[in-house]
């Protein structure tokens, strides 16, 4: 059973977020069981971690609900429903950002080519939210699944909107016109993403560089275009090194990066 908020005095409507009111969210023991430590039962250690949160973040809006229904509007002034607030969001969010790779890994899959790329992912961000929205965590359903289905719908929705509009406003066939520029749109969407994960990797230093290879690199492919790229020997004669010893470091780093793209959540 999803319940939700309710109407108070003045026309306002405040509501909690959407939970499923199991009984696993009640009684006193029921925010150490959710959120004390995690014991080891042998299941997949991501399924689990979802799971959990999910439960976790359907207590929260219990609790909130809670809160507004024995308070009224004044609730949300209150350091507990604040508290409850911020674990909610924050819970949502964590979800959203580890499973944002399921968004892009379905579109590159995608074969809708009569919709623009960015809808069709915006349609994918957007089924994604709602698929943290509604999942019962207590199903038996794991939620990469659920999100999946969920997101493939939302392409093939998309998709046959856009053909039925097409139906309705027929234009004139050109054949210019007719010609797809979709591979080159996707690769150069693709390599923007990879830019930008990159970045990000760099600057949280989840590659684990050491201080040489980050100067090896930064000498070698610098982020500033008008920035001089100098030749293996170059590098060499001024850090005083061999090239092959430059050449070493510089595919070490290399590698160490690959890794950290390989892991990252987003591109999974």
């Amino acid at each position: 059973m999803i319940a939700g908020g309710d109407k108070y005095a003045g026309g306002t409507m405040l509501e909690a977020p959407k939970f499923v009111d199991h009984d696993e969210l009640r009684g006193r023991g029921a925010y150490e069981r959710l959120f004390g430590p995690v014991s080891n039962d042998g299941s997949s250690a991501a399924d689990e971690r979802d799971l959990r949160r999910f439960k976790q973040m359907h207590y929260c809006a219990r609790r909130m609900k809670s809160l507004l229904k024995q308070y009224g509007r004044r609730c949300v002034r209150t350091k507990e429903f604040k508290r409850f607030a911020r674990m909610h969001q924050r819970l949502r969010d964590s979800i959203a950002s580890d499973n944002l790779g399921l968004v892009y890994d379905l579109y590159k899959r995608s074969r809708i080519v009569n919709v623009d790329g960015d809808e069709l992912l915006s349609e994918g961000m957007m089924a994604l939210t709602r698929a943290i929205n509604t999942f019962d965590p207590w199903r038996g359903f794991r939620f990469s699944t659920y999100a999946c289905n969920a997101i493939v719908r939302a392409f093939y929705r998309c998709g046959l909107k856009e053909s039925r509009r097409r139906q309705h406003e027929p234009l004139n066939f050109e054949t210019e016109l007719e010609r797809s520029d979709w591979g080159e749109t996707r690769r150069s969407e693709e390599s923007h993403l990879y830019v930008e994960r990159l970045s990000r990797i760099l600057q949280e230093d989840k590659a684990a560089l050491t201080p040489i290879e980050k100067d090896v690199l930064s000498r070698r492919f610098p982020f500033d275009a008008s920035a001089e790229r100098l030749t293996l020997a170059d590098i060499g004669k001024r850090m005083n090194l061999s090239k092959e010893r430059v050449r070493q470091i510089q595919n070490s780093a290399l590698g160490k990066l690959r890794a950290a793209l390989d892991a990252d959540a987003v591109l999974v």
